[in-house]
C-alpha cells in the first residue's frame, strides 16, 4: 500500500459549509440528491485554488433516496429507470439483494451460508434506503479525515432516519480508476479495493451477506454496530483457474472430432435437447445425454468434476437446466466416484447445484400482474434428487411435490403456501376488522336497505360490488361480520390444514345454520369479499406498506412479552406471498394489488 504523504492542503472544518442540492429526478420515488463541501479559500498564493474564488468544492456524495413505501408495486423497474448512465449498481442491488418489492432476499434470512455475518436480516425491510452513487474527495485534501468527516454529515443529516440504511459498494477513487488513464494490474486493483472497504468498514458500514454491497445503520443498537470490523465477512469472490485442461477433450470420440471444443461436457448437458443449429458440435442431438455423461467420461474421468470459466461443474449447470437426466447420471457412483460436487460452491455466485436450481425456480416464479405459477415440476424433481443425494430426510417424491411447488422454504406451510407466519398475520388483522365493524355495525331494521352513505362508512361493506348494494341491509352486514369472525377462528387453529379457503367456510357456516351468514349467502353475498377486505388491510400493514403491524403492534406487543409465538414462527418465502395467497383462494387477480396503498402517502 503507498505510503501516505503529507497533504498539499489543510482540511480545516471550521472554515467549511455544507449543503444538500436535489438534483433532477426519472422517478419521484427514489430523488437524488448531492452533498457539497466548500471551503473558504484564502489567498494564499502557495494554495492550488485560484486566489480569485473565495471557496472551493472539496468534497462530495452523491446519493439516492429510496422511498421503497412510495414504490413497492414497481421497485425494480423503478431502480432501473435510475440506473447511472456509468454503472448497473442499482439494478444490482435491486436483484441481488431485494426482491421485486424492495425486500430483503431469502437466502440472506435463511441460509447459513449467503447471510454472512448475519448482522444484516429483515429489519433491512423496512425504512428508506440511502444509496451512495460517489464519494468523491480532492486528492489533495485526502488522509485528513475529510472522508469520514462529511459521511458523518450525512449521517446526521435529515435525509438519514434512525431505521434508514445507507447502503453502497466500495470501488476505486476516481484517480485510479480507468477514466484516469492509469492501467492497474490486479495485484494492484485488489490493494486499492482493500484499502476502500477498510475506510468504509472504519465508518461503521458492514457487509451484507456475502454481496459487493456493504451498508450503515443509524441505529446504534444495530448488530451491524456492534460487529467489529474484523469479524466482518469477505465478499465471495471467485479466481477463474487459466488451466482448463480437465475440461477439453482433444480426440475424436464415436465419430465426433471434439479437438479444440471449449467445454465439450458443460455445454452438452446446457443445450441437451435443443434445436439450434450450432449444436451439432456434438453428438447429443443422436446421442442421449445419459450415454454422452458415460462416453466423456470413460475417455477422461476428470471431466466430471471440472469448471468452466465460471468455476461451474457440470452437476452445476444440469442443475440450471432443470435436466434429471444428466443429474442422476452425475451423480452415479460409478461417474462421480467418492467426491461428488453437491456442496461445491466455489464458483461466480457461490451456489451450489441445489441453490441453482432452486434459486432459478424462485426467479422464474415472480408474479407479474397476479398470474402465479406453480414451480416446475421438472425442477422440483431435480431438487428432491439433489437433497436425497444430500442426506435429506425428504419422504417421497410425490409428497415433495406436492408439498414444494408453491415456494415454501419454512417445511411448515399449510398446502404448500400458507405459512405459519401468514396464518398469524391473517389471524390478528381479521379479529382487529371483527371488533371495528362490531362497533360500527349499523342498527336499522332488518330487510331496509342501508343506502350508499351507511355502505360507505360500514367498514367493509366498500368491498361487495355495487350491484348488490341495494341487498344490503343490517342482516347482510352482520353476515359480512360473521365471515370475519370465522376467518380469525380457522387461523387461529394449530392444525396446518386449517385455511380459510372460500369453501371451506362457506361449509362452516351454512352448516351451522348461522342465520345471517345463510341471509348473507342467499343476497348474493360471497367469503371472497370478506377476504378482500382482510387482505387488503394485510398488505397495507406489512412490510410491503407502512408496516404497522410488525413495527408497531407486534414489536410492542413482544416489548410487554405477549404474543411470543410470532418471534419463534420460523420465516418462510411465502410470509408475504399476497398475490398467491388470492390465487390459491380462488380470488381474481387484483390490477395494481400494492399499488393501492400508496395513494396519498
Amino acid at each position: 500500500m503507498p505510503e501516505h504523504t503529507a497533504p498539499a492542503v489543510i482540511f480545516r472544518p471550521e472554515d467549511c459549509v455544507v449543503t444538500f442540492q436535489e438534483l433532477p429526478s426519472r422517478e419521484p420515488a427514489i430523488p437524488q440528491l448531492l452533498l457539497k463541501v466548500k471551503q473558504r479559500v484564502t489567498a494564499d498564493p502557495t494554495r492550488r485554488a485560484s486566489p480569485h474564488v473565495a471557496e472551493e468544492v472539496i468534497a462530495s456524495i452523491h446519493f439516492y433516496r429510496v422511498r421503497r413505501h412510495l414504490c413497492r408495486h414497481n421497485f425494480r423497474s423503478a431502480m432501473l429507470r435510475m440506473d447511472h448512465f456509468r454503472s448497473d449498481e442499482l439494478r444490482q442491488l435491486s436483484t441481488t439483494v431485494f426482491d421485486q418489492h424492495g425486500l430483503l432476499n431469502y437466502e440472506f434470512i435463511g441460509d447459513e451460508w449467503h447471510k454472512g455475518s448475519g448482522c444484516f436480516g429483515v429489519e433491512m425491510d423496512y425504512g428508506t434506503l440511502i444509496y451512495i452513487e460517489d464519494l468523491r474527495v480532492k486528492k489533495e485534501y485526502r488522509n485528513q479525515g475529510l472522508g469520514s468527516w462529511v459521511l458523518q454529515h450525512l449521517f446526521d443529516s435529515k435525509y438519514v432516519g434512525l431505521h434508514d440504511f445507507v447502503v453502497l459498494m466500495p470501488g476505486r477513487t476516481d484517480d485510479q480508476g480507468p477514466e484516469s488513464g492509469v492501467r492497474l494490474s490486479l495485484a494492484q486493483c485488489h490493494e486499492f479495493f482493500d484499502k476502500t472497504e477498510a475506510f468504509f468498514r472504519k465508518n461503521g458500514f458492514r457487509r451484507i451477506g456475502r454481496t459487493d454491497f456493504m451498508a450503515f445503520s443509524n441505529n446504534p443498537e444495530h448488530p451491524s454496530r456492534k460487529l467489529a470490523a474484523t469479524d466482518d465477512v469477505k465478499a465471495h469472490s471467485y479466481k477463474s483457474s487459466r488451466d482448463f485442461a480437465d475440461a477439453q477433450i482433444d480426440a475424436v470420440l464415436d465419430g465426433f472430432n471434439l479437438a479444440g471444443r471449449e467445454f465439450p461436457l458443460h455445454f452438452a448437458i446446457q443445450f441437451a435437447g435443443t434445436t439450434l443449429p450450432y449444436i451439432q458440435l456434438l453428438p447429443h442431438e443422436r446421442m442421449p445425454i445419459d450415454n454422452l455423461i458415460v462416453l466423456l467420461h470413460s475417455y477422461k474421468p476428470a471431466i466430471i468434476h471440472s469448471q468452466d470459466r465460471g468455476g461451474y461443474t457440470p452437476l452445476h449447470i444440469a442443475a440450471q437446466t432443470m435436466n434429471r437426466l444428466a443429474i442422476e447420471t452425475l451423480l452415479n457412483f460409478d461417474i462421480a466416484g467418492a467426491d461428488s460436487d453437491l456442496h461445491r460452491r466455489d464458483n461466480d455466485g457461490g451456489l451450489t447445484p441445489l441453490e441453482m436450481v432452486e434459486f432459478g425456480m424462485r426467479r422464474e416464479a415472480i408474479i407479474v400482474d397476479g398470474v402465479v405459477k406453480a414451480y416446475p415440476e421438472e425442477g422440483l424433481r431435480c431438487a428432491y434428487m439433489l437433497r436425497k443425494a444430500m442426506g435429506e430426510d425428504v419422504g417421497s417424491e410425490e409428497e415433495y411435490l406436492e408439498f414444494s411447488k408453491w415456494g415454501c422454504t419454512c417445511d411448515e406451510c399449510g398446502g404448500g403456501w400458507f405459512s405459519p407466519r401468514f396464518k398469524y398475520r391473517m389471524m390478528c388483522e381479521a379479529d382487529s376488522l371483527y371488533h371495528t365493524m362490531e362497533c360500527l355495525l349499523p342498527d336499522s331494521a332488518p330487510g331496509v336497505p342501508l343506502g350508499p352513505t351507511m355502505i360507505r362508512i360500514t367498514p367493509g361493506l366498500e368491498y361487495v360490488p355495487a350491484h348488490l348494494h341495494a341487498n344490503i341491509d343490517t342482516t347482510f352486514a352482520e353476515g359480512f361480520h360473521a365471515i370475519l369472525w370465522a376467518i380469525r377462528v380457522l387461523c387461529d387453529t394449530p392444525d396446518i390444514r386449517a385455511i380459510p379457503t372460500p369453501e371451506l367456510i362457506f361449509e362452516i357456516l351454512t352448516r351451522s345454520t348461522n342465520r345471517v351468514a345463510v341471509s348473507y349467502f342467499d343476497r348474493g353475498g360471497q367469503v371472497e369479499f370478506v377476504l378482500d377486505y382482510v387482505l387488503d388491510l394485510m398488505i397495507a400493514q406489512s412490510p410491503i406498506g407502512d408496516a404497522t403491524f410488525d413495527v408497531d403492534t407486534m414489536e410492542g406487543l413482544v416489548a410487554e412479552g405477549k404474543c411470543l409465538e410470532w418471534v419463534t414462527m420460523p420465516r418462510c418465502q411465502n410470509d408475504l406471498n399476497f398475490e398467491l395467497a388470492r390465487a390459491r383462494f380462488g380470488m381474481k387477480p387484483k390490477k395494481d394489488l400494492y399499488k393501492l396503498q400508496y395513494i396519498g402517502a
